[in-house]
């Protein structure tokens, strides 16, 4: 097993609200820009109210970003610089450390300075006051993001990324949340576009209306433009049924499409860390961002160039946007009924099957090349897929595809965000989804064992109950019996689940996962029997109830110790010796340890006929036992037949037992599983060398006892934490 990396895990963060600052001064132009008023925004009012009805428009759309109503968006139309920061520092005493956004438009003020300054009105609008950004961004507080919709806002941005500069890089090396993110309308010397087609402020228009701004842009490129259909973008959403939310309509396809594509591109364009930060930390953020995807083909086309803090590399060429172009194109085919209509109204749009086909043929191509993580570059269309019943039976069998190319494969869907809604898929209750989760978390968790945590809390210690060996049927088995590879399987699952993680342990203990361990030790498959012993060391390790439990079925016990010293495969003989030395380990001395070791001795004895009836079969095969192989000649002209290797285990187990039991009384549980893990190395020899076994194990115990009496005579400094005495033990197991 590989322990990964969890760069991917991030801290969670929220948006609590924001600071609207529109400077607008509707009817007096700025000094050094055009006139822009006519064509501002959405709205054609009254000269005395446009202003008030921008501050709305803006808030309601920046609610309708955050996704729900429990946020706190404050306007301030036309304000003094006080006014900014009387509101900053009340949003920031109530966010404590939540995000906030500061949104300063700019189009009724001169353009930023190059001293980096704003510009604000006084009491009586006679006169601009300035105000430096890096003052305005210590008002609104750590983390932020701040929004420019002006010109030359590159001045403000790159001021902030000079300040700021040393604290970005820190907060990306501890993965917290950056304590600025700032986006910008226009490069350095440049100024705001001229409307045409767009709106006044087509910067704001991208961040808050991306739909009907990258339906107007795809008008604007098609060779099937807005005119030759009599319509405009607005025409066109008010024409589609449905709501944005909702998938299964036309327009919240159309919407659904446009969100897959641009967290696409930001996914081919930037580094992972800055992508996780940026795209899967906080919701809002992630929205607004996405859209400055967008707005960045939009702007480029009215030939300004937006600006970010971080900096984002150029977005407005990728090849995505052809498929964006395609769909648009498409759902103008279906409005005009130049197309044959579905059943339900609409034909769905091909994006998503099509993407989905690339993605199999890419991995494919991965899979006979043994190289290259192109195919990675579709995994944020199948994360999207995943969310629609249509398309995710077939998003989840070519995510198993992927997941089986390796550990850079697993790696890369763990930093896209496929994670928690894999996690959610486990409270699902579709049967045939099964199967594939079985295998998608069998390769989660065999890779990176810190998913148990959110496996065991979204069910899934009941959900693969159906795939253990004759599971009850309260727990929803299926009719047929699972094959051998899903059984192997879930033992990997289990065991990865309850791998250090008690409460995992307790919960495994009550389906039953003991009986269904031991069921599976008779299986004449040697690749389940080897898991299953695997599972229960991992289900026994500093567990006493679960080891009390397995010591408690003799049978069980019987059948480990036969695997330990008849079993062919050389791999499922080691993990019985450490599933037994990890009894050993787990067990408290004193009377517990006394009832559950007792019958050792008897078992082993009566193993000797197993051990003989064992080396019987293998006479005069091909196959003979590991130790007559020609590699340990040596052992094999010294070993005595007379004494079964049987017996010389035993009487190791017996004097192992009672140094635990006598010398090992007042050492702590940490220095006994220092000790379990030792002894569960030194019985790995048995499937090879058992004679030098026997050595080492009575060396490693009169080491034991001589250390334990110092330890009890020094007032057992020398053990505790792994001192002298564990590097003495260490030492001897090398």
């Amino acid at each position: 097993r590989c322990n990964m990396t969890t760069a991917w895990r991030i801290r969670s963060s929220r948006t609590y609200g924001g600071v609207l600052s529109i400077c607008l001064n509707y009817g007096i132009d700025p000094p050094d820009c055009p006139v822009l008023n006519d064509a501002q925004v959405w709205l054609h009012e009254d000269p005395r109210k446009v202003v008030a009805a921008v501050g709305r428009e803006l808030e309601q759309r920046f609610v309708h970003l955050h996704g729900s109503r429990m946020c706190a968006y404050r306007q301030c139309l036309d304000p003094t610089s006080e006014q900014v920061q009387r509101t900053c520092r009340r949003l920031r005493r109530d966010a404590l450390e939540d995000n906030l956004v500061l949104y300063y438009s700019g189009h009724g003020v001169p353009s930023p300075s190059i001293l980096g300054e704003l510009w604000f009105f006084n009491e009586t609008y006679t006169e601009y006051v300035p105000a430096r950004v890096v003052d305005v961004a210590s008002w609104l507080g750590a983390p932020r993001l701040m929004i420019f919709d002006c010109p030359c806002s590159e001045r403000v941005i790159s001021m902030l990324g000079s300040h700021f500069g040393d604290s970005q890089r820190q907060a990306l090396e501890d993965g917290g949340p950056l304590p600025l993110v700032a986006l910008g309308a226009t490069s350095m010397g440049e100024r705001l576009p001229i409307p045409g087609v767009f709106p006044a402020d087509v910067f704001t228009a991208c961040l808050t209306k991306p739909l009907e701004m990258a339906i107007q842009m795809s008008m604007q490129r098609s060779a099937r433009s807005g005119d030759q259909y009599g319509m405009r973008a607005a025409d066109v959403l008010s024409r589609l049924p449905g709501t944005l939310g909702e998938r299964r309509s036309p327009l919240g396809e159309l919407n659904w499409v446009l969100t897959a594509i641009t967290d696409a591109i930001a996914w081919a364009l930037l580094p992972q860390p800055l992508f996780s930060r940026l795209f899967r930390q906080d919701v809002t953020l992630s929205a607004m961002l996405r859209n400055f995807v967008l707005a960045a083909r939009v702007m480029w086309h009215l030939q300004c160039h937006v600006v970010s803090e971080p900096r984002l590399p150029a977005c407005h060429e990728h090849p995505l946007w052809d498929q964006w172009d395609h769909t648009v194109d498409l759902c103008f085919v279906q409005l005009q009924g130049l197309a044959p209509r579905a059943p339900a109204g609409q034909v769905p749009t091909p994006f998503f099957a099509d993407q989905l086909t690339a993605f199999k043929l890419a991995i494919d191509l991965a899979a006979k090349r043994g190289a290259g993580m192109e195919a990675a570059l579709y995994l944020p269309v199948v994360l999207q897929a995943l969310l629609s019943q249509s398309h995710r039976m077939r998003a989840m069998g070519l995510l198993r595809g992927f997941l089986c190319l390796g550990l850079r494969a697993v790696q890369r869907v763990l930093d896209v965000g496929i994670f928690q809604y894999l996690a959610k898929l486990l409270n699902s209750s579709i049967p045939e989804l099964r199967s594939t989760l079985l295998h998608i978390w069998a390769l989660l968790l065999s890779h990176d064992s810190s998913c148990q945590t959110e496996c065991f809390k979204a069910n899934g210690h009941l959900y693969f109950v159906p795939f253990l060996p004759q599971a009850d049927a309260q727990h929803g088995v299926d009719a047929g019996a699972p094959k051998c590879e899903e059984r192997v399987l879930a033992f990997l699952v289990y065991g990865s689940l309850c791998k250090d993680y008690r409460a995992a342990q307790h919960a495994c203990l009550g389906i039953g996962l003991v009986d269904c361990c031991g069921r599976a030790l008779a299986s004449s498959e040697p690749l389940e029997r080897r898991w299953a012993l695997n599972c229960l060391t991992q289900l026994v390790w500093c567990n006493q109830d679960a080891a009390l439990a397995v010591c408690a079925d003799a049978l069980l016990l019987e059948v480990a110790l036969c695997l330990l010293h008849g079993d062919r495969v050389a791999e499922v003989r080691g993990a019985a010796a450490v599933l037994v030395g990890t009894l050993l380990g787990t067990l408290a001395p004193g009377g517990i340890a006394d009832a559950a070791l007792a019958s050792a001795p008897e078992l082993l004895r009566r193993h000797g006929e197993l051990h003989s009836a064992a080396e019987s079969a293998w006479h005069g095969s091909a196959s003979r036992p590991p130790w007559q192989n020609c590699r340990h000649a040596q052992f094999r002209c010294s070993q005595s037949l007379n004494e079964p290797v049987v017996l010389q285990v035993e009487m190791v187990v017996r004097r192992l037992r009672d140094g635990l039991l006598t010398c090992c009384a007042d050492v702590s549980p940490t220095v006994r599983r220092q000790l379990a893990h030792v002894i569960g190395h030194q019985f790995l020899e048995l499937a090879t060398e058992p004679q030098r076994l026997v050595q080492r194990c009575l060396r490693l115990h009169s080491d034991m006892a001589v250390q334990c009496r110092d330890s009890n005579s020094g007032g057992g400094r020398a053990m505790a934490g792994g001192g002298v005495g564990g590097a003495r033990v260490g030492g001897a197991g090398q």
